[in-house]
């Protein structure tokens, strides 16, 4: 059984928690704001190396804490095998493939990306949780493919096959749409609500960003019911929004009760800090010689220092969201006065019934 302890500030929703990797001895402390690599979006600098590979191993004189990979891109070799990482993180979440296999987009992508196909499998992601090196503290999430939609009670009983002797591992189960109708959670969210004592196996439970609805307002409300509905279960897992992590959207979740955020942001834009204004934008890459003042920057290192530079602003927006759960403080946060403003229109719904 998951071990965990969450502490909260009273009539707030944020949350801090420990869950400890039972296998290592490692702790983790939320919130985490987790950087991710996928090949989706991204094509090859040679025929030996792909673009996301490449990003991946420049990252790693950096990435020290915790990061997350697509287990579909260990399996075609799009990234390194385990042991042959740069680096050594603490902690490597190894995403399910669903991603990877759809026509899907996250929030943050500026096209939406053609693919081609490529077989993908639960038996296929087993091959790749298999070969984990127990030495390597991971979490595994469960297997999601975008023509492989079923029940919630389907899904919990297929994570638990899939997880099943593998409990060296931290697991995440990732809720799904029931259906390949279902473009967002509404449905599946109240079949697992129903069913939130079911979810006590799981060290963390995940959502995707887009598919908590249709609005920053309605993720909200949907994150709240869900935590709500695991609390109630004393199911302390922490939720894991995947797709998220932008600034804005860190924040908003996590005043909602998530703890864990992930995304592809980090690759595609760069983090800039007002910090007179107190006003954090995600801008255009090549628009950060010009905020540097630097127009000798060349291409390359002008990528290696924007990764660094938005690594480093994730770490320390961890640390502002950690500061603002002991404080309840909204100046510790990017744009306070906006944040404030949604948490007063969150309780207003929420009052209203509004879920």
């Amino acid at each position: 059984m998951p071990t965990h302890r969450a502490r909260r500030v009273p009539t707030r929703r944020t949350r801090r928690s420990t869950v400890s990797h039972r296998a290592s001895g490692l702790s983790l402390e939320t919130p985490l704001v987790i950087p991710s690599f996928s090949s989706k979006g991204f094509g090859k600098i040679s025929q030996r190396q792909t673009e996301i590979a490449q990003l991946l191993s420049t990252a790693s004189e950096f990435l020290t804490g915790v990061y997350l990979i697509s287990a579909f891109d260990m399996h075609y070799g799009q990234i390194p095998a385990p042991r042959e990482l740069s680096g050594r993180p603490e902690l490597i979440i190894v995403d399910s493939g669903g991603y990877e296999t759809s026509d899907d987009y996250d929030l943050s992508a500026v096209y939406r990306p053609e693919l081609g196909f490529k077989p993908w499998t639960e038996e296929m992601l087993a091959g790749v949780l298999d070969k984990w090196p127990e030495e390597l503290p991971a979490v595994f999430v469960s297997f999601d493919h975008h023509e492989s939609r079923r029940p919630v009670v389907e899904q919990l009983a297929a994570a638990r096959d899939l997880f099943k002797g593998r409990s060296h591992q931290l697991s995440c189960f990732l809720l799904k749409p029931e259906t390949r109708d279902q473009s967002t959670l509404r449905v599946a969210l109240g079949a697992a609500i129903a069913r939130a004592e079911d979810m006590r196996s799981f060290d963390i439970i995940g959502v995707t960003e887009k598919e908590l609805g249709t609005s920053p307002l309605e993720r909200m409300k949907r994150i709240v019911k869900l935590r709500s509905a695991l609390d109630e279960a004393q199911v302390r897992a922490p939720i894991h929004v995947f797709g998220a992590l932008d600034p804005a959207s860190i924040c908003l979740y996590y005043l909602a009760g998530a703890e864990m955020f992930d995304g592809l942001t980090w690759l595609r834009y760069a983090f800039v800090r007002d910090r007179d204004r107190n006003k954090d934008h995600c801008v255009y890459i090549h628009s950060y010689s010009v905020i540097e003042e630097d127009l000798r920057l060349t291409d390359s290192k002008l990528r290696l220092r924007v990764l660094a530079q938005n690594y480093y602003y994730l770490e320390q927006l961890q640390n502002r969201l950690r500061d603002f759960h002991a404080t309840g403080d909204f100046t510790k946060l990017p744009h306070p006065d906006f944040l404030r403003n949604a948490c007063d229109s969150l309780e207003g719904e929420l009052a209203r019934g509004g879920y």
